[in-house]
């Protein structure tokens, strides 16, 4: 039999036809699963005011720079604009629909005076005029914007929110440090642990409501909903792998169309457990099935086909790697969910993991082959934490 180069076999998108798609099917879709962001009406709101949100916290960034920047093209100054600039720009030229759509007692409180900064700005050169700017007159547009923008930031971290923001950030690296402690806990025990990612949601049946208009009482009903969901499914891993879980973290998020969600990263006995994508399943099959009488969905993040090259799989302790594997997951899980944390009451937690284990005398026997690995925690921290992705 003839071997085929992987490019030489047919594409299945290569016998794509127009005439053979059932419309009905699409109307069925949005009928089953209405809760899917681009299938309801109140997707495009749920989008603006997701990206107001990013905008702001951009914004509030440690390691924020001016957005609108001088650089060259071919030896000819040309403007330069980052992601936030272009989310700036975008929110400028949205603020009428903005207002429309939500109140401003319906958003968080630290986009009010952002509004009104944005409102009141007036720029010599139009939004409409700014991708034609050339020669001198890039430098008035990239002073007249940068100003602006520092003052936005200013405005987002005034009336107490620099403060919360810091304090945010802090408890973060806490959390980062705690998740590091654990794995590396497993990996000076162990010989190989098995890292499994998780992410588990409640099947929706109406659209969302995003999470900056809930009502407290919606937002604590909806929360404490998640949270004894992660307590039923904490006690049901602890029951099924009892001492061959060597740790777990989870964190609770709300995404635009997910919603509420639980993050999980599990580690297990490696001399045991070795199949990195149908252990996971057959975790998710149990919650969905023996807590949830199927009304829940957990994705199986180990199933994707490049999750191995972040360390889904089994982690020897001697893998030079195991460093940034652990860094990945755990700052990850630690990164600041802003929307949450300003809503949260004092006391409820959105994050967790196990406690370390009390030190015990060392085991007698051989010592091991390989120098088990070492890594600085901080300098494998992952790029939610201000770090360059690998």
């Amino acid at each position: 039999m003839k071997n085929h180069h992987p490019r030489d076999v047919e594409h299945p998108s290569q016998k794509y036809n127009p005439s053979q798609i059932n419309p009905t099917y699409f109307a069925s879709y949005s009928e089953h699963f209405p809760h899917i962001g681009f299938l309801t009406d109140e997707s495009n709101a749920i989008r603006e005011l997701t990206e107001v949100h990013h905008l702001i916290f951009g914004l509030c960034h440690h390691k924020f720079e001016p957005p609108f920047k001088k650089g060259s093209h071919y030896g000819k100054p040309r403007l330069q604009i980052t992601p936030l600039g272009k989310s700036l720009l975008r929110f400028l030229g949205n603020i009428p629909e903005l207002k429309a759509r939500f109140p401003h007692h319906e958003l968080q409180p630290m986009m009010t005076e952002a509004i009104r900064l944005a409102e009141e700005f007036s720029p010599a050169v139009s939004l409409d005029d700014l991708r034609h700017a050339c020669g001198q007159e890039i430098d008035a547009v990239v002073k007249e914007y940068s100003d602006w923008a520092i003052q936005m930031r200013q405005a987002a971290l005034s009336n107490g929110m620099y403060e919360k923001v810091k304090s945010f950030r802090r408890n973060g690296t806490r959390n980062y440090k705690q998740a590091m402690a654990c794995m590396k806990q497993a990996q000076e025990r162990h010989k190989q642990v098995l890292l499994k990612r998780l992410d588990w949601s409640p099947r929706k049946k109406d659209p969302l409501t995003p999470v900056e208009k809930m009502s407290e009482d919606e937002f604590l009903a909806a929360f404490n909903y998640i949270a004894n969901a992660r307590k039923l499914m904490t006690k049901r891993l602890r029951k099924t792998f009892k001492e061959d879980l060597f740790f777990y973290v989870w964190k609770i998020e709300f995404g635009p169309i997910k919603g509420f969600h639980i993050h999980w990263l599990i580690g297990l006995n490696g001399a045991k457990y070795w199949d990195r994508i149908n252990v996971g399943f057959h975790i998710a099959k149990d919650w969905d099935k023996n807590i949830f009488n199927n009304t829940s969905h957990t994705h199986n993040v180990n199933a994707l086909p490049t999750r191995e090259a972040v360390g889904l799989k089994l982690v020897h302790y001697a893998d030079p790697d195991a460093g940034y594997y652990f860094g990945h997951h755990a700052d990850y899980l630690s990164k600041v969910d802003y929307s949450m944390r300003l809503r949260l009451p004092k006391g409820r937690h959105a994050f967790g993991c196990t406690k370390l284990k009390k030190p015990s005398k060392n085991k007698t026997g051989p010592a091991r082959r390989y120098e088990i690995s070492t890594y600085d925690v901080h300098a494998v921290r992952g790029p939610q934490g201000g770090k360059k992705q690998r």
